[in-house]
């Protein structure tokens, strides 16, 4: 007796639950239009690549840094200075641009200069061995010294999904905004390379970036374009044989569809035009029985 009571209460509250979701899920669901911001973006991995030079010791002795890191130099100007028990040397910048004391192994080796399909795919495996001269240090000839980087700008080979094949086109305008940060680097498509299980894409920034001076490998978000207007969910639109659009409500609790336009979509919003900031429209129209008033 006492099972068949039980059995009977754990029935009752399943069918209790699927009223209860069915009701939840062919409500009508209401939603005021409002203006907002719609950024068709994607988060991506990337290996910069710097027109730098790298310049090595001639001398053996105890380094002496006469600059600081990032500062701009002209040829000619002292950036160290090495000395021994025999002799002082004055070291001299032998090109004008960015100077570093760091080196990561692969300035030589990283080059946007003719890039193949396989070394593209082989910069996911390359590694950098970072190091950075400080005073005090001891040098021995052919040591590294000094870097300098051409500061008009940088170029990067961003490894995106291949779902994105569609979405970009080589000279387009972007924006890469590192992770983590409000930054956003001005940049322009370069070359477009064949996917494998990324979209590799060679990226050129508007300027130097700064905090890339001595970073290679980055996080960034590749911010293909940002639409502003009146946003809605995508859900709320569909079609019908003459138009797309949705379902606004009017006074006395009817609906009329409205036609719109869309502007953009990221799969779940989409920027439209045609209906005001303001309206009320379902968000769920599948629901709807056209005719009946709501």
């Amino acid at each position: 007796m006492k099972m068949r009571k039980r059995s009977f209460i754990i029935a009752a509250l399943l069918i209790s639950l699927m009223i209860i979701w069915y009701w939840h899920n062919n409500r009508v669901q209401l939603q005021m239009t409002t203006y907002g911001e719609l950024v068709v973006d994607t988060e991506g991995y990337g290996m910069v690549i710097r027109e730098e030079e790298v310049f090595y010791s001639s001398h053996e002795g105890e380094i002496s840094l006469q600059r600081s890191e990032g500062e701009r130099v002209s040829y000619g100007e002292n950036v160290a200075k090495i000395s021994s028990e025999a002799e002082q040397i004055s070291i001299y910048a032998r090109k004008p641009g960015i100077l570093s004391y760091a080196v990561d192994g692969l300035e030589g080796v990283l080059s946007s200069e003719n890039l193949t399909e396989d070394e593209v795919q082989g910069l996911k495996e390359k590694s950098s061995d970072y190091s950075h001269l400080v005073s005090g240090h001891s040098l021995s000839p052919g040591d590294e010294l000094y870097r300098i980087v051409d500061n008009r700008s940088l170029k990067l080979v961003l490894f995106i999904p291949d779902s994105w094949q569609d979405n970009l086109n080589e000279g387009e305008e972007v924006f890469l905004q590192p992770a983590n940060t409000d930054l956003e680097i001005s940049a322009g498509v370069k070359r477009i390379f064949e996917p494998e299980d990324d979209l590799p894409v060679l990226l050129e920034t508007r300027g130097f970036v700064e905090r890339w001076l001595n970073k290679r490998e980055v996080e960034v978000d590749l911010i293909k374009s940002i639409y502003r207007g009146i946003k809605v969910p995508l859900d709320a639109i569909f079609s019908r044989p003459e138009a797309r659009g949705v379902l606004r409500v009017e006074q006395g609790g009817r609906f009329r569809f409205v036609e719109v336009s869309v502007i953009a979509s990221d799969g779940e919003s989409a920027i439209v035009e045609g209906i005001d900031i303001g309206d009320q429209i379902i968000v769920n129209p599948e629901v709807i029985d056209y005719g009946r008033r709501e």
